[in-house]
């Protein structure tokens, strides 16, 4: 029998023909982890944004009023708008819609709707 040191070429380049066969699979999973985590944190970004802003009312630090806005965190754009409607005779209802333009360059957006008194806090 023949000492055997090393490894033939043809084992090599069955197990480089493996390896590549694997990231083949992986690495098409990984982009779209990173895409979907990118995402989310944008998602996030932006209900704090909305959940601020009606914080801000609610705290009377901003006047219940329709408006629209425009706001960049971490360097994206996203656009604000609030939209007040009476629901009863002590009460309004505010919608707040947070759009941004997403990963993909669709548009996106969070969108909360809360009742507030008119008077009191």
């Amino acid at each position: 029998m023949k000492n055997k040191n090393g490894f033939t070429f043809i084992e090599v380049l069955t197990a480089i023909m493996i390896v590549t066969a694997v990231l083949a699979i992986i690495y098409p999973l990984l982009s779209q982890l990173n895409s979907e985590h990118f995402r989310s944190s944008e998602s996030f970004q932006a209900l704090l944004i909305a959940q601020t802003i009606l914080e801000q009312i609610k705290q009377r630090e901003r006047a219940v009023s329709e408006d629209t806005f425009t706001l960049i965190r971490d360097g994206k754009k996203y656009d604000v708008s609030i939209i007040s409607q009476p629901h009863d005779v002590t009460t309004v209802r505010l919608e707040v819609n947070v759009v941004w333009e997403g990963i993909r360059n669709e548009r996106e957006s969070v969108y909360l709707t809360r009742l507030f008194a008119l008077y009191g806090k």
